[in-house]
C-alpha cells in the first residue's frame, strides 16, 4: 500500500481498517457456529423427547389392553 500511496498515513489506517474488519468477521463466525451448534442440540433434545414420549405411549396403550 506504502508504494501505491507513498503515504504512511494511508498505510496505517488502511491496515487498521482491515484489521478491524477481520475482527468482526471473525466474531461474528464464531458466534454464528456456537448458535449453529446449539441449535442442532435443542433437535436433537427434541427428537429424543419425542421418541421418549411415543414409547411411553406405546407402552401405556399395551398395559391399557
Amino acid at each position: 500500500m506504502y508504494f501505491l500511496s507513498l503515504s504512511i498515513r494511508k498505510v496505517v489506517v488502511t491496515t487498521l481498517v482491515s484489521w478491524l474488519l477481520l475482527q468482526v468477521a471473525y466474531l461474528g463466525s464464531v458466534l454464528f457456529l456456537v448458535w449453529r451448534s446449539r441449535w442442532a442440540q435443542r433437535g436433537a433434545q427434541r427428537a429424543e423427547h419425542c421418541q421418549e414420549v411415543r414409547y411411553q405411549s406405546l407402552e401405556y396403550h399395551e398395559d391399557v389392553q
